[in-house]
């Protein structure tokens, strides 16, 4: 009879059932949290833009800064941050305070890069120009990780702020959350976008293959290289 029951249901909803039992055991046999299908941090990545601007060497722009070339890039976050008001209180006339649990993280990612090259800049220049671009677009392919990473360290976590008014003080208790955020992946990924550009740039003058085999290379020797942490950044 049971069987006879399990056969009329329909196939796709017998697959779903199936998907859940088996989930569930996973969650008991080795304590994988229960909350599978909605995660506190979520991303959305927004695809590179690359954008190629060429000068004369007569009157290069700023941004250039007297270079025959130079990349710009911005590893760009922008968290949106969910929260339970825990305390929000008036101590004074001119004074509240509130203080506030973030719950859920939503952050966006971007990586907008532009190129300024000089018109009389040979094609080699211009290639290895190119491999810093790559190089940026290589390091933004992981970026998720590092602001999935970012995205939790906020949550469940306990942020204060201090205004003439509540709203005020609300939006600087959520601004100081959404530094830490920015400044999280940003470490991260700057910092691997930095050393690899640093061994990318130590090769370049004498190197005679291809500029994306470069590329790779400097990527390689990055990971193979990661406990000597080039970058002077203080921990």
């Amino acid at each position: 009879m049971k069987l006879e029951r399990w056969a009329a249901i329909p196939k796709r909803k017998r697959m779903e059932l199936a998907v859940v039992a088996a989930l569930f055991i996973v969650v008991i046999a080795f304590g994988i949290p229960a909350v599978i299908w909605d995660s506190p941090v979520g991303i959305t990545k927004i695809p590179p833009s690359v954008e190629r601007k060429e000068f004369d060497e007569s009157s290069p722009p700023p941004e250039a800064e007297s270079a025959e070339s130079k990349t710009i890039y911005d590893f760009i976050c922008e968290p949106d941050l969910e929260y339970k008001m825990e305390e929000e209180q008036k101590i004074s006339d001119t004074k509240w305070q509130v203080r506030l649990r973030i719950t859920k993280a939503k952050v966006q990612l971007s990586l907008p890069i532009t190129v300024f090259i000089s018109r009389k800049s040979s094609k080699r220049r211009s290639e290895f120009e190119d491999g810093h671009v790559k190089i940026f677009t290589r390091v933004y392919v992981d970026a998720q990780g590092p602001a999935a990473a970012a995205g939790k360290s906020v949550i469940g976590r306990e942020f204060f702020g201090e205004a003439p008014d509540a709203a005020t003080a609300c939006d600087r208790a959520i601004e100081v959350a959404r530094r830490e955020v920015r400044e999280q992946y940003g470490y991260t990924v700057e910092d691997k976008a930095r050393d690899v550009l640093e061994i990318y740039d130590f090769y370049a003058p004498h190197w005679k293959k291809n500029a994306d085999v470069l590329v790779d290379k400097a990527l390689h020797d990055y990971e193979l290289g990661k406990p000597r942490k080039l970058s002077s950044r203080a921990e």
